[in-house]
């Protein structure tokens, strides 16, 4: 009979599978019913739940999204209002605004 293992990292996250006709006795091995789907998931010693998500990788996710929405990379808006106050359109100034406060997040995260 083939068995299915779920293969976890170091923090208990699902990184894979393995299926063998053997037993395979290891810490980084969970079996699983054939067909669960348990990718990414973390295994608490009884059973498998859904991270919290890495706050960090949120706030820079969140970065990306306001590059993305100004249309333009941070750089370029940086030096757009290093040019002039008055040069800057409001909307460049409410992106360097969030921004801003999403860096001051990520550096009280450290």
């Amino acid at each position: 009979m083939i068995k299915t293992y779920a293969q976890i990292d170091t923090q208990g996250v699902v990184i894979g599978y393995t299926q063998t006709e053997g037993e395979i006795n290891a810490s980084h091995m969970i079996e699983v019913d054939d067909g669960d789907v348990v990718i990414g998931k973390q295994w608490d010693g009884e059973k498998f739940n859904v991270p919290a998500p890495d706050q960090r990788r949120v706030i820079t996710d969140k970065l990306a999204e306001i590059d993305r929405k100004a249309g333009m990379s941070r750089l370029l808006r940086e030096t757009l209002i290093a040019i002039g106050e008055d040069k800057v359109p409001a909307i460049i100034k409410t992106h360097e605004n969030n921004a801003a406060a999403l860096r001051a997040e990520l550096v009280a995260l450290q």
